[in-house]
């Protein structure tokens, strides 16, 4: 019989395409194109259903393609899901919950947030902008949000202004966040000081510029974790909106006693501190301070020139010292004692004293007694100064000072007066 050529040619094609595709069915899952435009697809949504234990999308080389998958004109509002698995496991815009991430990092822009339950809304950690990390209720869910004001009008000091409806009513002491405005510097976090309502707000610090274009928001129960300047450190803060202090330590919270606000530290527990501490202004006591350790001293002076400490450097008579500086053409060893008019007050009396003593200071601070290897008493205002001694009636009805020198006692006439 003799071969058409037509009938082989045909022939070999459908062989060659048997022998280039794969024999199963997994195989041929993972080899199919799909090239048509979305105007081409019929419907709106893809189903993929691999086969068993078969990856359901796997992307190979996208080359210079800048997206994997874009939603640019998918119409997804902020809060749907552009990732679903659950009602607790999703990715929206708005949050990432209960993410599971391994061996990498995560990178957030500001305003959003992580939350550890997806029903109470509580203890969450959300990026806040202005290189702020804040920790406390979530940014929405009536939580740390209390409103947000824009085009504000600042005058280069601590008032910002907005005379129209606000829409909420904050409290002292929460976060005010400058996001955006005209001068750069003022850009970031402050604590609102005080307010009138629907008229103007005042924070805690002068802002630099003078601009009219400022959008705030304002954020209440959060703790702050805040990045460096470049020239100062980082920060931990409180901003509460009942303007509380921030606790540390505690097994609950506590109310202070001393009137402390949100930008104060409140200690629930002891405090145990190994290394020098430095306090540069009032220390308030409400209870003992204790030096539980021998030989240790409080001093006073720049270069510590007086100090006060129980010596125990002799092992049979522990006494308490008062070392008073060695003396000299300014700091002098007198110990002196007067009523509240002394208090910086250039007395002027003790110039050059280098002889450890003990003044005693008239009420009207016009004469001294100063006790030292010798008796000195100064002249008051009328030029005379005296020491009036008063003594027993053991003697007789008009009294003498008794003062005993080795067992010898010598009787001094009553109301005798030294006249210096």
């Amino acid at each position: 019989m003799k071969k058409h050529p037509f009938i082989f040619t045909w022939v070999a094609i459908l062989a060659l395409l048997t022998l280039s595709y794969p024999s199963n069915a997994q195989e041929r899952n993972k080899t199919r194109v799909f090239s048509r435009t979305a105007s081409q697809l019929i419907s709106p949504r893809v189903t993929i259903s691999a086969t068993p234990n078969a990856d359901g999308i796997v992307f190979g080389s996208l080359g210079t393609a800048t997206k994997g998958i874009d939603f640019t004109n998918s119409n997804l509002a902020s809060t749907d899901n552009y990732l679903y698995m659950s009602a607790t496991q999703y990715w929206n815009t708005v949050e990432l919950s209960a993410p599971n991430f391994v061996g990498g990092n995560v990178a957030m822009s500001r305003d959003k947030q992580i939350k550890p339950s997806a029903s109470t809304g509580n203890a969450n950690i959300f990026i806040a902008g202005i290189q702020a990390l804040l920790i406390g209720n979530s940014y929405g869910d009536n939580g740390s949000s209390v409103g947000y004001l824009t085009s504000c009008t600042s005058n280069g000091t601590t008032l910002i202004a907005k005379a129209s409806t606000w829409g909420f009513t904050p409290t002292v002491g929460i976060m005010i966040q400058i996001i955006t405005g005209s001068t750069s510097a003022d850009l970031g976090t402050y604590r609102l000081v005080s307010f009138v309502q629907d008229t103007s707000f005042t924070v805690d610090r002068a802002l630099a510029g003078s601009d009219a274009d400022l959008n705030v928001r304002f954020i209440k129960d959060v703790i702050g974790f805040f990045a460096t300047d470049g020239t100062n450190g980082q920060r931990i803060a409180g901003y509460s909106a009942q303007d509380k202090p921030l606790q540390l330590g505690g097994d609950v919270l506590a109310a202070t006693t001393r009137s402390l606000t949100g930008k104060d530290v409140l200690i629930g527990g002891k405090l145990e501190v190994d290394g020098a501490a430095y306090f540069d202004s009032t220390i308030w006591a409400g209870g003992n301070i204790n030096l539980i350790t021998g030989d240790f001293h409080i001093s006073w002076g720049s270069n510590y020139e007086a100090k006060m400490l129980f010596e125990s450097a002799d092992p049979n008579a522990h006494e308490f010292i008062l070392a008073l500086p060695d003396g000299g053409a300014v700091d002098v060893p007198v110990f002196v004692i007067g009523d509240q008019g002394i208090v910086n007050v250039n007395l002027g009396w003790f110039d050059g004293i280098t002889e450890p003593s003990i003044a005693l200071v008239n009420a009207a601070e016009n004469a001294y007694v100063r006790y030292g290897s010798t008796v000195d008493v100064s002249a008051n205002s009328t030029g005379a100064g005296s020491i009036l001694m008063k003594g027993t009636t053991a003697r007789n009805s008009t009294g003498f000072l008794a003062i005993t020198v080795t067992g010898t006692t010598y009787y001094i006439p009553f109301f005798t007066t030294i006249t210096g």
